[in-house]
């Protein structure tokens, strides 16, 4: 399913941390070891709570971040992606603090990628296309051995356009 994610979009000069030189928005926070000490994290230096690449294909580096909201209840990724101008947040999914010990980020090359519906998971239509063009980096958000989707910077919308790719 093909859509544009809904985004909540925050001024970096109102948050209240820094993450490698970026802005922490007010109210969320990095994960701490102690929520993100599975196995599968040893794989990535980052333990897949955060990536860099230019998403939105101007030349200047993007960070994708994982933060937990302050009352501890749920966590979030979020992108920084830049315009030459200033560096927007757009939060990109939410999810129930017991996933973080599932849920990742990782970076997937520009490419044509095989959908979920290409791979029969379900029936392609013209919301559902059977492959997903990346053009620039993109960002793979994964549940540890089960489903992932890619989120694709969209340059005529400004946002990011979400593509279920496994079930």
């Amino acid at each position: 399913m093909l859509k544009i994610l809904m985004t909540t979009f925050l001024l970096i000069s109102c948050a209240q941390g820094k993450s490698e030189g970026l802005n922490i928005p007010i109210g969320w926070r990095l994960p701490t070891e102690a929520e993100t000490t599975q196995d599968w994290r040893i794989n990535d230096k980052n333990k897949f709570l955060m990536k860099n690449a230019d998403f939105n294909g101007d030349g200047i580096i993007d960070t994708v971040q994982v933060y937990v909201k302050n009352t501890g209840n749920v966590f979030a990724i979020f992108a920084h992606v830049s315009n030459h101008k200033a560096i927007k947040t757009i939060k990109l999914e939410e999810y129930e603090i017991q996933q973080l010990e599932n849920i990742g980020v990782n970076l997937i090359k520009s490419g044509k990628y095989l959908t979920a519906c290409g791979k029969g998971y379900y029936t392609c239509d013209t919301k559902n296309s059977k492959y997903v063009v990346v053009k620039n980096t993109g960002i793979d958000i994964f549940s540890w051995e089960q489903g992932n989707s890619i989120l694709n910077w969209d340059s005529h919308t400004q946002m990011f356009l979400e593509t279920p790719m496994s079930d």
